[in-house]
């Protein structure tokens, strides 16, 4: 055990990723548990249970449109070649973005079972929540990209532009 601690660099580049990676990630939940009791006092239980449908909704839409063709962003050894799967990727993400308000468009009218639960207005903005929702679509794409090229501190500033107009 003492022969590992003398051979474990402290200072290595792969550390300092994992630090930097590890501490983003846990200040975000630290400021997200800070703000339960803000959200408790503001929004009524049932305001939570439209939100969990809606990004469930969200959330398998994103998950559709992807392809989980974010994952191969890490497999290539060559930067062009996670370029081309990064573009590919991003074009499928549109896509299925466009059939998707094109669907809701259709089915809108019709009965179904999310008009108990949502206002049927709220989804047109699920093709939009695809693409601009942190860890949704094309967020998750480039987060998968900058992870493939090393380039941890660009993440902060992308989640950064992403929350604000998703929320503006």
């Amino acid at each position: 055990m003492n022969y590992f601690i003398k051979d474990f660099n402290f200072k290595s580049e792969f550390l300092r990723n994992i630090f930097t990676l590890l501490s983003g990630s846990t200040i975000a939940q630290i400021i997200t548990f800070l703000a339960i009791p803000v959200l408790t006092r503001i929004y009524t239980p049932q305001d939570f249970g439209f939100f969990a449908i809606y990004f469930s909704l969200a959330t398998i839409v994103s998950t559709i449109s992807t392809g989980r063709y974010e994952l191969a962003i890490m497999l290539p050894r060559h930067k062009k070649d996670a370029l081309a799967i990064l573009k590919g990727t991003t074009r499928i993400v549109f896509v299925i973005s466009f059939l998707c308000f094109i669907a809701i468009t259709i089915i809108k009218n019709s009965e179904n079972i999310f008009i108990k639960f949502i206002n049927p207005n709220y989804f047109y903005f699920l093709p939009l929540s695809v693409l601009v929702l942190p860890s949704q679509g094309l967020h998750r794409v480039q987060i998968f990209y900058l992870v493939f090229s090393t380039t941890y501190n660009q993440q902060d500033y992308l989640l950064d532009i992403l929350l604000v107009s998703s929320f503006s």
